[in-house]
């Protein structure tokens, strides 16, 4: 066990002395539901609705979490259903344990902005739209694992950040309010006796994700790619994250943006192009099936990942900066004398999947930068970091 995981195995033992010594109920539930019912806005549901709520509903899984509503209602399919969809929704109580509406929201800002604290709005869009294109950060854990804090629906005062989240799972809490208090209790403890806290490692190496903080974009595989566009919004000062249709160019979900940002819409309701002041392709292609046309130099590896930017002057922007543990090197395509910059990933297959997100560091009215990452369920991690010219 190396050093930072002792500090954070020593940090975990020393919250769970506080948690017996404050008095906090370490096995209470938590998640995202509101603590105070009498607080909660109960509202109605349609048939419609009720149909929608029926596939996010696992009646073992709702028992489980919710001994109250047992104890008050009974363990029939009938009389929980009829909880979850008159009472526990718009408390906050899940469903099943991959749809969490408030982590949805968290994940997806667009949406934050559109449906606000309409509850039922998340399980109506994910159901008709989110999941059809891919919005899959739909958990708690998934939010922790992109770097993304989880507010609370129905209590905007629970506030899961993936430290939090990293810890209670460490001590096998899902009382997140008792861990955030705990970390806050150690924090002012530390800093009367001039130490310093240190959260749980995220792993055996004790390194963190190269995701953390960005949104999720999506995964690829060795053979494909996606498309992020960035477009400057309405006020010439503001910057929008998109995926982009990899044919066409053409925009198709906001992932992330700086405050302020309001898409300019052309005739069509579609995002102008013309607002796009860059895009940035990520690619991984396996050796075996671009061999024909090209040589990767100075590896034997059999997948690696192009990352560039393009605008509409240059077509091969190198990132300002690049972190990465993979190899890296370049590629020379057929006809061409020029190495191409490339990064190879030689724990790679063809089956290997990357992950890719992105996200703002800073911007103005003059330039962005733009952090996109890309992290591999091998082991790759690359960080690359642009800055572009605004409008």
């Amino acid at each position: 066990m190396n050093r930072k995981n002792v500090l954070g195995f020593a940090m975990a033992i020393a919250m769970v002395a506080m948690l017996a010594f404050s008095g906090f109920e370490v096995s209470a539930a938590g998640l995202t539901q509101a603590q105070f019912p009498e607080l909660v806005h109960y509202g109605t549901i349609t048939d419609e609705d009720a149909q929608i709520l029926k596939s996010f509903f696992d009646y073992e899984y709702y028992k489980e979490q919710n001994p109250d509503v047992v104890e008050q209602y009974g363990d029939s399919y009938e009389a929980l259903f009829n909880h979850f969809c008159t009472k526990g929704v718009f408390e906050g109580r899940t469903g099943s344990a991959d749809f969490d509406p408030a982590a949805y929201a968290s994940a997806y800002g667009d949406l934050k902005a559109q449906f606000g604290a309409d509850i039922l709005s998340y399980y109506r869009h994910y159901a008709t739209e989110g999941k059809a294109v891919g919005r899959n950060i739909t958990t708690i854990a998934a939010c922790a694992e992109a770097g993304i804090t989880v507010i609370g629906l129905a209590n905007d005062s629970i506030v899961i950040t993936p430290e939090v989240y990293r810890v209670a799972v460490y001590l096998g809490t899902n009382d997140y309010g008792v861990v955030r208090q705990s970390i806050a209790i150690a924090q002012q403890r530390a800093a009367a006796t001039g130490g310093s806290v240190v959260i749980v490692a995220d792993d055996a190496s004790g390194g963190g994700s190269a995701l953390e903080g960005l949104e999720k974009v999506g995964t690829i595989t060795a053979g494909n790619g996606l498309h992020i566009g960035i477009y400057v919004g309405q006020n010439l000062e503001s910057y929008g994250a998109w995926q982009l249709d990899g044919d066409t160019l053409a925009a198709i979900t906001l992932i992330s943006s700086t405050d302020g940002y309001v898409a300019v819409k052309d005739v069509n309701d579609e995002l102008d192009p013309t607002y796009r002041i860059a895009s940035i392709p990520v690619y991984a292609w396996s050796t075996e099936a671009t061999s024909s046309y090209s040589t990767l130099n100075n590896s034997s590896a059999d997948v690696y990942l192009m990352a560039n930017a393009e605008t509409e002057t240059d077509y091969n922007i190198q990132p300002d900066s690049r972190e990465t543990n993979g190899v890296e090197t370049t590629v020379t395509f057929s006809g061409s004398s020029e190495g191409t910059p490339v990064v190879a990933d030689e724990n790679g297959t063809t089956s290997t999947e990357y992950t890719v997100g992105v996200g703002f560091v800073e911007s103005s009215a003059e330039s962005v930068t733009v952090n996109v990452a890309i992290e591999g369920d091998d082991g790759l991690a690359i960080s690359d970091t642009y800055t572009f010219e605004g409008e």
